[in-house]
């Protein structure tokens, strides 16, 4: 698409490709009806025109149904950007929101664990105090036993009352109930904050886990956003190139609309009868071929292929060429024209009187300056058409040598008068 709106709607004519120099004719009357002659002619031309004008136009519908479709596109990108912004900032306060109940579990893993290492040594410090106190009254039990001396024993051999040693005996018992009853009591407390330490960091891994996945959704919403901003941005470059597209097509549609009613108004005002005998009488100059190597013709006159490439005549013949091939006058004549333009389009062009003159275009470099005399197979000039190098213009494809030739202000077909 974008090669064929380059050839169709680009801004470099074709006589920015070959100079089509008409002598003492101004740009409007060279773009006018001047080379045609017959009324055959200007039915042609016209037909051709209308048929250029028709693909224009549908070029030109495509090209809007086209701009119509961008322009649903980023629509559609617009809205599903809006969602993913929508959904990026939803993600972002989860994940704010999941940091800050991580902490808050993180906080209390750590001061349930800190809690079970104190609870751990007043466990042990527990333990082994109560094992010593009843390793303690197992000895002196056991001994007392071991003795066979009973309660009435240690009474006699006490100073205290049987009452006091009975009481005493009373509060041992009491106080072992109570170690054994603490050690159980810490044992409990031990076994629920290891529930509750492993349902704290359970929970933490859960949290953390969460945060990673809705972290890990962040990204790829934001890998996609991204990816939708680029093509939005293309859709955007490709969507403004079109537009202008469409604007300078509008343009060539009015300017062929014009260019066919001049034709239509030419063609109904023409005399053909006179100008088909004035066309009859055909100039007796012969012309000498201006390169020396066969000729190899690349583009006919008026040829076909010439006019549905570019949509307008070829008022010349190509001939290949080596790059840097001499070019030696076909008649005599006066340099009328030296038209070097750097790397654009060069031409030569020679008056041989009577109102008639050749041109020679893609000129590489020139001998002589307008206004010298040069005679027949007299080298002026070299050929180039290389694209690139000086002389041969933005458009050309190749080697060659772009040779016209006008009689009476007309363009006529070069092999025509060539020996």
């Amino acid at each position: 698409m974008n090669s064929l709106l380059e050839r169709v709607f680009s801004t470099n004519s074709v006589q920015n490709v070959e100079t089509n120099f008409v002598p003492n004719f101004s740009p409007e009357e060279k773009e006018s009806v001047s080379g045609f002659q017959t009324e055959s002619d200007f039915q042609i031309k016209i037909s051709n025109e209308e048929t250029a004008l028709q693909q224009l136009e549908e070029h030109l519908e495509k090209m809007q149904q086209e701009f119509l479709k961008f322009s649903d596109d980023r629509g559609m990108l617009e809205s599903q950007l809006q969602i993913l912004d929508e959904e990026i900032s939803t993600s972002n306060k989860k994940i704010e929101q999941l940091l800050i109940l991580r902490q808050q579990w993180q906080q209390n893993l750590e001061n349930l664990t800190r809690e079970k290492s104190k609870l751990r040594a007043l466990l042990r410090h527990s333990e082994s105090d109560s094992n010593d106190f009843l390793s303690n009254n197992f000895i002196q039990k056991t001994n007392f036993s071991s003795a066979g001396l009973g309660l009435t024993f240690r009474w006699i051999f006490s100073d205290r009352s049987m009452a006091k040693i009975q009481e005493s005996q009373q509060r041992e018992r009491e106080l072992e109930k109570q170690k054994l009853s603490s050690v159980e009591h810490l044992k409990t407390r031990k076994s629920q904050l290891d529930l509750q330490e492993k349902i704290a960091a359970k929970t933490f891994g859960r949290v953390s886990d969460l945060t990673e996945q809705i972290s890990t959704q962040k990204r790829l919403l934001t890998e996609l956003a991204d990816a939708k901003a680029r093509v939005r941005s293309n859709l955007e470059l490709e969507q403004g190139n079109l537009e202008k597209s469409i604007a300078r097509a509008r343009s060539e549609q009015a300017d062929s609309t014009v260019f066919i009613q001049n034709l239509r108004q030419e063609f109904a005002t023409r005399d053909f009868e006179k100008t088909e005998k004035m066309t009859a009488i055909i100039s007796e100059k012969k012309l000498q071929f201006p390169l020396p190597i066969e000729p190899i013709v690349t583009a006919e006159f008026r040829d076909p292929d010439y006019f549905s490439k570019l949509g307008r005549e070829h008022w010349g013949t190509d001939f290949w060429a080596a790059q840097g091939t001499d070019i030696f006058a076909p008649a005599d004549g006066v340099i009328k024209k030296v038209a070097q333009n750097g790397y654009s389009y060069s031409y030569v062009v020679i008056d041989h009187g009577d109102d008639f003159f050749t041109v020679f275009g893609h000129v590489s470099d020139v001998l002589l300056r307008e206004g010298d005399t040069l005679f027949s197979g007299q080298k002026f000039a070299f050929t180039g058409g290389t694209p690139g190098t000086p002389g041969a213009g933005v458009f050309s494809t190749g080697p060659h040598l772009h040779f016209e030739v006008f009689q009476n202000g007309k363009h006529v077909d070069p092999m025509k008068f060539l020996k």
